[in-house]
């Protein structure tokens, strides 16, 4: 094995004069003045000082575990801890955000395999199932009380059975959308504010209201012609932002 040495670089900050960028062992190619990277490497955030990421290499790829690290005051914060062998993702994998974990699963030569899982900071939370870096199973989402919201089944990366449902910010249901046989089906439903609602739809509304006292409540054609959901636009004012679409 060739004598390892050890680089740094620095970088200069206005006001503190030279600060430590990276540091890390290498070695020479025979022969040559190419340095190939084997042992620690460390890089620096260069205004404060404090660790950005703490990786492993071995003969130039990086290899074991790799740990990157976000700057929050004068602290440093883990944002990732991931494992690679020979340059490649493999491994446990996980991710955190200001909340705690944000996401994790494993990688196999570079791909995603088995359970995932991503967390929300709301607590809410999906659980998927990977195949060789496709989404290949089950896909469940479920609420911040615990509760299971929707439940997919993936082959390939694409949908084949089940129901997924998006919400507007407010919580209300924006739209569920349902799969059969690995297609779109007609009947999935949208539940839209009356800024998606077009002046036809909204201007008979009116005329109802003044000779009946009352507003329908009007299922609404989306553009691909599917069957929406049911508005009642006496309880939907026209300047709640709470309703724009998403």
């Amino acid at each position: 094995m060739p004598e390892l040495n050890v680089r740094r670089t620095y970088t200069h900050c206005p006001g503190k004069g030279p600060q430590l960028l990276e540091e890390y062992q290498c070695f020479l190619l025979a022969g040559t003045h190419t340095e190939i990277k084997h042992g620690y490497y460390r890089e620096y955030h260069p205004d404060s000082g404090q660790l950005a990421t703490a990786y492993h290499y071995c003969d130039g790829q990086r290899h074991g575990q790799c740990e990157e690290y976000v700057e929050w005051g004068t602290q440093s914060y883990p944002a990732a801890v991931l494992h690679y062998r020979k340059g490649q993702r493999h491994g446990a994998a996980v991710r955190y955000a200001a909340w705690g974990k944000e996401q994790e699963g494993t990688y196999v030569h570079g791909l995603r395999v088995g359970r995932w899982v991503n967390h929300r900071f709301d607590g809410s939370l999906d659980v998927c199932h990977y195949k060789a870096g496709r989404l290949h199973g089950d896909f469940v989402t479920y609420g911040p009380d615990g509760r299971e919201q929707n439940r997919l089944f993936y082959q390939n990366d694409k949908p084949l059975t089940g129901t997924r449902t998006e919400y507007y910010a407010d919580g209300k249901t924006r739209q569920k959308i349902s799969y059969a046989a690995g297609r779109r089906q007609k009947w999935s439903k949208s539940w839209y504010g009356l800024r998606a609602v077009q002046p036809r739809i909204f201007l008979p509304a009116v005329v109802h209201l003044l000779l009946h006292g009352s507003t329908p409540k009007l299922a609404i054609g989306s553009r691909s012609g599917y069957l929406v959901g049911t508005e009642d636009l006496a309880t939907k004012p026209w300047g709640d932002d709470s309703l724009r679409r998403q």
